[in-house]
């Protein structure tokens, strides 16, 4: 069973030679603090790849066999309601933490910041290694040191946005995204094998080893301070501005789609079993997604019509849709291949827009608030995914519609406040 599991989760899961290729050439800000940001980045997306990836499945399963849960409870019942314990635990500290974090970025710095995160980051993966067997108060705790890792996040969105040309932000952001998608297709079939070999302790060993790396690499930034009076006075007259409300909804809308894709291979899973067969054609999804995000971020800091991204925001609606209706393995191959394409540029537009709109003096306020108000998102998704679960059941073709909206509402990001 478990291995069927595992297999399930990693499908769900020089300048010359591309000019050779006729490929367009991207244009990035080639400086060594971006390089540093960067190679932090891809340490830590790796980190969270190779361990948050198989998150869900190892809480899934763990859940099964706890205790405590009432003799009522089916055991799809358990692994599903410690699952959204753990994430709803998480972002309730997220929310709390996100003002008092970005003041203490303000008083230390976002280098420090982000060394304290990392260490944070570190200490998760081993209260999960020393918690797998069935110690849930650990699971907790790495659930709690999870949330505050808003510490890292508005650190480092304050960084780029002060070491970004704004007129290079998209192959900024592209470089990121392309470098993001190798490691999306490498790290659940390298986590994939050492939970099959070695089990879930040598998956948390190598977590950590990543954010080691990290760690390393942000040490060798060198920052300036990002002196910013953060409150919460301050974000509810921020509130108070309609761009800004427009601005909020967009990143609940975000949110929605990525809780509910972060639950979706489990859903694929219990749906039709295992989709071992059909892992290849997943690879060459993401290999052909990590080719649209060069070729758009190229370009996309001349693309001004918004034409293509509401396009592709209703496709990736519609695609949210139709999962409520699928029945065989070939058709979530198509809507999982459809998605990841389209979501390429729709992504990577929507994170182009919103870093433009930070630069200023206040890109730490702007990137604390953000935090809360996905906060604010998570709480509600998860509450929401908790009573719907304890009173109906599966919820998940909720959750799907919920992800479709939160698309549409993804649309309202602007770069300007005045547009």
């Amino acid at each position: 069973m478990a291995g069927e599991l595992v297999s399930s989760f990693k499908m769900t899961s020089d300048r010359s030679s591309l000019h050779v290729s006729h490929f367009p050439y991207l244009k990035f800000d080639n400086t060594p603090q971006m390089w540093w940001l960067n190679g932090l980045r891809i340490s830590r997306e790796l980190a969270a790849k190779l361990v948050l990836f198989f998150l869900p499945l190892f809480l899934f399963q763990q859940g099964q066999s706890l205790s405590f849960w009432p003799d009522q409870f089916s055991s799809l019942q358990r692994g599903v309601m410690w699952l959204a314990l753990f994430f709803l635990v998480r972002n309730v500290v997220a929310l709390i933490t996100a003002i008092p974090s970005a003041q203490l970025i303000s008083k230390i710095g976002p280098q420090r910041a982000i060394e304290l995160s990392q260490l944070g980051f570190m200490m998760q993966f081993w209260l999960l290694l020393i918690g797998k067997d069935q110690a849930i108060w650990l699971v907790l705790a790495a659930a709690v040191l999870d949330g505050t890792q808003n510490l890292f996040w508005s650190s480092y969105f304050t960084l780029l946005s002060q070491n970004a040309v704004k007129t290079r932000f998209g192959a900024d952001v592209g470089l990121i995204n392309f470098l993001l998608h190798l490691v999306v297709l490498l790290a659940p079939i390298l986590g994939g094998w050492l939970i099959m070999w070695q089990g879930f302790g040598a998956l948390f060993l190598v977590g950590i080893v990543c954010v080691l790396v990290g760690m390393i690499l942000a040490l060798k930034l060198n920052v300036s301070e990002a002196k910013d009076r953060v409150s919460w006075t301050e974000f509810f007259s921020w509130l108070h501005e309609r761009s800004y409300q427009k601005l909020a909804f967009s990143y609940v809308g975000r949110y929605s789609n990525d809780a509910a894709l972060s639950i979706w291979p489990l859903y694929v899973f219990l749906l039709v079993g295992s989709v071992q067969e059909v892992g290849y054609l997943y690879s060459l999804a993401l290999f052909l997604a990590m080719i649209v995000t060069y070729i758009t971020a190229a370009g996309l800091d001349k693309l001004h019509n918004r034409r293509p991204f509401v396009f592709s925001g209703g496709l990736l609606s519609l695609l949210w849709l139709m999962r409520t209706q699928i029945g065989s393995i070939w058709s979530i191959v198509m809507i999982d291949t459809c998605d990841r394409l389209t979501a390429s540029f729709h992504w990577l537009f929507f994170d182009k827009q919103f870093l433009v709109r930070s630069k200023g003096r206040e890109a730490l306020s702007f990137f604390a608030y953000r935090e809360v108000i996905i906060g604010l998102a998570a709480v509600g998704f998860w509450l929401g995914f908790i009573l719907i679960f304890g009173l109906f059941g599966w919820p998940l073709k909720a959750v799907f519609v919920v992800a479709a909206i939160g698309v549409w509402l993804s649309l309202l990001v602007r770069e300007h406040k005045t547009e």
